[in-house]
């Protein structure tokens, strides 16, 4: 369930500006998740970066590879993961293991890191490409969707969170798509912009990214939208120029801006 909430966590009203965000998971032994911020804006982008950072974190734990630090000194360059080689002993026990069903997976594994396979990174980028195919698919037959880097990476994201990265299918980007809606937490579409080659999920596979188009977008779903311009309305009525006496008239005429233009206006529309 997730609402905005005028309250903090303790039932105060909020008397700076601030506005909430409160997500309460379908798990009721888990506390409510909530995310302040100065506008509705602020906390939507609030809570994107935090998707964005448990993705990441998921794709590490996943892949088995250290995490390295965000933002290392730039004179420092990150320390190089070796991989331990097997000794002679153990690559004979791996081998002996491949009889045993119950041991044969790690035994295999351990025998192709040795050779210099690895099954982890390749399983990752099958998945990566997979997700980047049916990501490719259901936004041909989503028209509605606002295309942008942004909208592309929160819909992934919390596909993922849902069902997990290797898992993200047609109907799960429909379920994200439905709560990004329902949250208003939807970009407005790019501008047209030139297609590029990005790789999906930082890996040496890359896929082709379409060019954008403003055109197509539901705009009761998107933020920060452009004001409709409306003609400009005359300041003054020709009723209310022809109540004034003679002097406001003629202070008017000769001192206020812009009245001179508007009684031009007027008159040469009645011409």
């Amino acid at each position: 369930m997730r609402y905005w909430d005028d309250k903090d966590a303790h039932g105060n009203k909020l008397t700076d500006g601030r506005v909430c965000l409160v997500i309460e998971p379908d798990d009721p032994t888990l506390p409510s998740i909530r995310t302040y911020g100065r506008d509705k804006d602020e906390v939507l982008d609030k809570v994107a970066k935090t998707a964005e950072t448990a993705q990441a974190t998921i794709t590490r734990l996943r892949s088995s590879v250290p995490a390295t630090p965000a933002s290392p000194s730039p004179t420092t360059a990150p320390p190089l993961t070796t991989r331990r080689r097997l000794t002679e002993a153990e690559q004979a026990q791996a081998t002996a293991d491949l009889s045993n069903p119950a041991k044969s997976p790690a035994a295999l594994k351990a025998l192709l890191g040795e050779a210099g396979f690895d099954i982890d990174q390749a399983n990752l980028n099958q998945n990566a490409r997979r997700v980047a195919a049916v990501a490719q698919e259901w936004e041909k037959s989503h028209p509605d969707f606002p295309r942008s880097e942004r909208n592309d990476r929160l819909l992934l994201n919390t596909a993922a969170l849902k069902v997990g990265f290797q898992n993200i299918t047609a109907a799960a980007l429909d379920a994200a798509y439905q709560e990004l809606l329902s949250l208003d937490m939807l970009f407005e579409a790019d501008e047209a912009v030139p297609a590029t080659t990005v790789p999906p999920n930082g890996n040496s596979d890359s896929r082709t990214v379409r060019p954008r188009s403003a055109t197509s977008y539901r705009t009761n779903a998107l933020r920060s939208a452009a004001p409709v311009a409306r003609p400009d309305k005359p300041k003054y009525t020709r009723a209310e120029i022809d109540a004034m006496n003679s002097r406001v008239y003629r202070d008017k005429y000769e001192h206020e801006p812009g009245f001179k233009e508007i009684v031009n206006q007027l008159s040469a529309a009645t011409a």
